[in-house]
C-alpha cells in the first residue's frame, strides 16, 4: 500500500494536503481537510509565550465516496505509519 501527500506549499500542514492511497491498482483520493489530527496545541501561559504542542495519530474526517468499509482500518494504519503525526496547531511550532 502506498500513501502520498500532496501539499500546495512546502510549509502547508498535512491536514490541509490531498492524500492519495494506492492498493492493488486501486487509488483513492482524500480531499483537503479529510484528515483530523490526534494532537493539539495551546499556550501554557496568559501572555502566549509558552507554546505546548502535542502530536497524535490521524483519524479520517471524510472518506472518499464508495470507499470500501473493509479497507478502512488497513488504510488508516498505513496513513499513520507513513505520515508524520499532526498537532492541529502547527503554526505554534
Amino acid at each position: 500500500m502506498k500513501v502520498s501527500c500532496w501539499k500546495d506549499k512546502a510549509d502547508d500542514n498535512v491536514c490541509d494536503a490531498i492524500i492519495t492511497v494506492t492498493d492493488n491498482d486501486k487509488t483513492w483520493t482524500f480531499e483537503k481537510g479529510a484528515l483530523r489530527s490526534g494532537g493539539n496545541a495551546y499556550f501554557a501561559d496568559y501572555d502566549c509565550t509558552i507554546p505546548i504542542v502535542k502530536k497524535g495519530p490521524w483519524s479520517i474526517r471524510k472518506w472518499p465516496k464508495e470507499f470500501p468499509n473493509d479497507k478502512k482500518k488497513e488504510v488508516l494504519k498505513a496513513i499513520n505509519l507513513t505520515l508524520p503525526q499532526g498537532c492541529c496547531g502547527a503554526c505554534l511550532e
